[in-house]
């Protein structure tokens, strides 16, 4: 946004116009006693800043994610974060994005207590061995030689390795026809999976099959992985013994991000709907398909609440009616009672009258996460 449109000297992208669908914050009559962490960019400081809410929206706790208040040997000023979690204990691990290049676990007080200087990205998810999972781009976040890593948070090592081209697609003639990969693309003189300007896969998210939802997905096992692929418009399972995919599936959802296991036995979708041409409505939502039958449908299908982030965004099912969606390009969440259509949450990072600030992740905790009550961590300054 313009510096005299807004009257704001911050970097290009992080400041957006409200949503004109936006119904302002409102959180009064939720009694739910869930957490809700926010990460988004503080205008005031002119840095990134992690955020956890109670269910009044009366902020608990707040991490720095960037410049002077982060002690240790890197300096993260000015960097933009992507991927963040919340550890019980507080810590964050957090993934910055496509040219920055790092990995850091930071310390309620900012510290950072170990780095990584490679091409870490998109997203984070932990299994039930406690290992952070996530991509990694060898030579670039959007070459094709991309790595599923698994990840100890305590020292920021490698567990496991699994190579995306090498190890899953090579072999997989199925796979290559459904992307389009033609023969060459393994040439061993031309090796065009390793061209870094391509982005032919844009991966942007891996997930685990936790073993308490694994019963529900017989055609897959306990571990097996979840990706996206966005600039192919592809989820898949890829089974983690075998290193094959074991489905996958190319659209309805355009450059979708956050595909999800459900307990229902089903897979839910952020469809961006981006680049879907002039004649549509440019408008998101989620999609619920069926593995076993590639049956899709839209949750929220009729009168839904209206919203769009052309790139990147989040969702997360509370239950089995309420949703949490992350708007990063709206700078806002909200939640949906998909019974009624009806938004029964909503958090907006205001910057100004009638702009918001970038929020690029957003998701619910429960009371029990944490090792202990966060209003007593270390070096609490924000609340």
């Amino acid at each position: 946004m313009r510096f005299f449109t807004t009257g704001m000297l911050v970097p290009p992208g992080l400041i957006v116009r409200e949503s004109p669908h936006s119904q302002g914050d409102f959180y009064s009559e939720v009694e739910d006693g869930l957490y809700r962490y926010v990460m988004k960019y503080d205008v005031s400081r002119g840095i990134y800043i992690g955020q956890l809410m109670d269910s009044k929206g009366v902020v608990l706790m707040s991490w720095p994610l960037g410049g002077a208040q982060l002690t240790g040997s890197v300096d993260l000023l000015g960097k933009n974060p992507h991927a963040n979690i919340v550890l019980p204990d507080g810590d964050i691990i957090v993934s910055f994005t496509a040219t920055d290049k790092m990995m850091a676990r930071v310390s309620p007080c900012g510290e950072v207590k170990w780095f990584k200087g490679d091409y870490y990205h998109h997203s984070f998810d932990i299994d039930n061995d406690g290992l952070v999972w996530t991509w990694l781009g060898s030579t670039s976040t959007y070459s094709q030689d991309q790595l599923l890593v698994s990840i100890n948070p305590e020292t920021g090592e490698h567990v496991e390795e699994i190579d995306f081209v090498e190890d899953v697609l090579k072999e997989d003639k199925f796979a290559k026809t459904m992307m389009g990969l033609p023969e060459y693309f393994w040439d061993e003189q031309i090796r065009s999976y390793e061209n870094r300007a391509s982005d032919l896969f844009h991966p942007n998210d891996v997930e685990i099959l936790d073993e308490e939802l694994a019963e529900a997905f017989p055609m897959f096992n306990a571990g097996d992985l979840l990706i996206s692929l966005r600039n192919l418009n592809y989820i898949g399972v890829i089974g983690r013994e075998e290193k094959k995919i074991k489905w996958g599936f190319m659209g309805p959802w355009r450059h979708q991000h956050d595909p999800d296991f459900l307990k229902n036995g089903k897979i839910s979708v952020y469809n961006n709907n981006f680049l879907v041409g002039p004649e549509y409505e440019k408008r998101t939502n989620l999609l619920v398909v069926d593995p076993a039958t590639n049956r899709v449908i839209n949750p929220m299908s009729g009168d839904y609440p209206y919203f769009f982030s052309e790139t990147m965004g989040k969702h997360q099912w509370l239950n089995e009616h309420y949703v949490h969606i992350t708007i990063p390009k709206e700078g806002r969440f909200i939640e949906v009672d998909t019974r009624s259509n009806q938004v029964v949450y909503e958090f907006n990072n205001r910057a100004i009258e009638g702009f918001n600030a970038i929020v690029p992740n957003s998701y619910v905790l429960t009371r029990e996460y944490f090792n202990e009550d966060p209003k007593t961590f270390a070096c609490n300054r924000d609340v």
